[in-house]
């Protein structure tokens, strides 16, 4: 306890109870001293602050040596890294990433875009891997700015053979460049956010950055009223870091008429385009069906599809669509050689349908100016025709030849009718037992046995290049090994698109489709 003077005359404490006071009065001041000096600190660095919330992990490491370029340019006194997955094509995607990791996280991603037959560009920004800086807005901004000069200069990459892809944080870097090169084919918003006021209004309710007169920055949805490049906005409705509604306040606010929506169903924020299913070494084949698939990717081939119906302009009726997904299925379910709808449904002569009059959806026309067609209306499932158009083309820029389409999709009762009018059973399929039921199979030019095919110099050529090309757009020539294997004689005219890398590994193994299904199926009777 502290001592006290009493005043001799009184008995009071009066010199006591003026120190408490005195005492009192120095440590209020120096308290409201001390906030005022944290407050400024706070305040004079809010822009810091703010950043690292937005940008928590800054990830500083060397990036991996792989198959993709690395191109380095200079902006302001630092240095800015890309990769660049060159595919020899005219039309690049720009792809901006998240921001809970550097580009090392991202491979597949570009993969995934790059299978789409365009070159892919990807940034790092910032703080992130080798590019160095702080990322402020600005500084993002000018990064992206200095390496795109770099690019028009030193590899001729124009502004109208460019899609900007953007994910997640890094939209408003990606609006800022759609802005700034108005010319450009497309720009695709997934997972993207209004503002940090409308994120700010997520987590807490209201608009901190207004309390300390801080400007609503990364606002995209104040610079896509300005934006005159096609827009495809795509968004999970279970996504729980950025709002699903948030698709919709971006989707009004840009005024431009060719504007599309996808709708993810059950998807959340992140993963949405890795489609690596399986290692791709490939080492063996028999562990392909046991191998880890990931279980993020729900929409794989539907999304594929319709973001190359988007960057070529084709577009579908709707301005909104919603790509569904059952959420008790998992890969294995689309990896599945058994079920009628998957894209690498397996049928023979021994196997059929499991409904004879099965018909999929999702049929568009094949259009191609190197393509002859022998009817007017031929339609194959999207995911074949892109593929088969991009074969056209190199077809014909390696013969100068226009490819001959002779049948597409057959129905169980056109089948039907083909073998009523008599065709043997090693010749023609019976309904409900033709790969033609897919639509995923196509005959190329007139023949009717393999002998009378490759007896003309110029179809044996042809198929000369197709059987060391073809895997490349994922076809594969289904019955190439007579009756006691494929249940078919050899047809080099018949090509089966199968998904992903299933063509590639097939070739690499010397194996057909029957082959494959017999390994998956050790217990089947069938022998060869």
């Amino acid at each position: 306890m502290a001592k006290t003077l009493i005043d001799s005359r009184t008995g009071e404490e009066v010199l006591l109870v003026k120190k408490r006071k005195y005492k009192k009065k120095k440590s209020s001041f120096k308290t409201l001293l001390f906030l005022i000096i944290l407050f400024l600190m706070f305040y004079l660095n809010l822009s810091n602050i703010e950043t690292l919330m937005t940008f928590p992990w800054m990830w500083k490491d060397t990036l991996q040596e792989h198959w993709m370029e690395k191109i380095y340019a200079d902006y302001s006194e630092w240095k800015v890294v890309w990769l660049f997955l060159d595919n020899g094509v005219q039309d690049t995607i720009i792809y901006f990433h998240w921001n809970w990791e550097n580009l090392n996280y991202f491979y597949q991603d570009m993969q995934y875009l790059g299978d789409l037959w365009y070159n892919v560009i990807a940034p790092d920004y910032p703080s992130y891997s080798e590019t160095e800086g702080f990322p402020y807005e600005e500084n993002v901004y000018a990064a992206n700015t200095a390496f795109f000069e770099k690019l028009i200069k030193e590899r001729g990459i124009k502004q109208e053979n460019l899609i900007i892809y953007w994910y997640s944080v890094w939209s408003w870097s990606a609006v800022e460049f759609a802005k700034n090169n108005p010319k450009s084919k497309a720009l695709v918003i997934m997972s993207g956010f209004t503002s940090r006021y409308g994120m700010s209004e997520k987590y807490f309710w209201m608009s901190v950055q207004k309390i300390f007169w801080l400007k609503n920055s990364f606002n995209n949805k104040e610079k896509l009223a300005s934006i005159t490049v096609p827009t495809l906005i795509i968004h999970g409705n279970k996504d729980s870091i950025v709002p699903y509604y948030m698709w919709e306040q971006n989707f009004e606010a840009s005024w431009f008429k060719n504007k599309r929506f996808i709708e993810l169903d059950w998807a959340g924020h992140n993963w949405i385009l890795a489609n690596r299913f399986w290692d791709s070494t490939k080492e063996k084949v028999m562990n392909i069906a046991d191998n880890t698939m990931t279980k993020n990717l729900k929409y794989g081939q539907s999304l594929k599809s319709y973001l190359k119906l988007f960057f070529e302009l084709k577009w579908w009726k709707q301005d909104k669509i919603k790509l569904t997904w059952d959420k008790k299925l998992d890969m294995q379910y689309l990896f599945n050689l058994e079920d009628d709808n998957s894209l690498l449904k397996y049928v023979s002569a021994k196997k059929s349908f499991n409904d004879k009059n099965y018909v999929p959806e999702n049929l568009i026309e094949i259009k191609s100016k190197n393509l002859i067609k022998q009817k007017s209306s031929m339609k194959l499932r999207p995911e074949a025709v892109y593929n088969l158009e991009k074969m056209w083309e190199d077809f014909y820029k390696q013969f100068w030849k226009k490819l001959l389409l002779v049948s597409t999709y057959r129905s169980y009762n056109t089948q039907k009718a083909i073998k009523d009018w008599w065709c043997p059973d090693e010749f023609c399929s019976k309904a409900g037992f033709s790969e033609h039921q897919t639509w995923l199979a196509v005959d190329l030019f007139e023949a009717t046995t393999k002998t009378e095919f490759l007896s003309k110099p110029h179809l044996k050529k042809y198929f000369e290049w197709l059987e060391e090309n073809a895997h490349k757009y994922w076809f594969h020539n289904s019955y190439q090994k007579w009756l006691e294997i494929d249940t078919y004689v050899a047809e080099p005219w018949h090509w089966r698109y199968l998904w992903l890398e299933l063509a590639e590994i097939l070739k690499e193994n010397n194996l057909t489709l029957a082959q494959y299904y017999n390994l998956l199926n050790p217990n089947l009777e069938t022998k060869w």
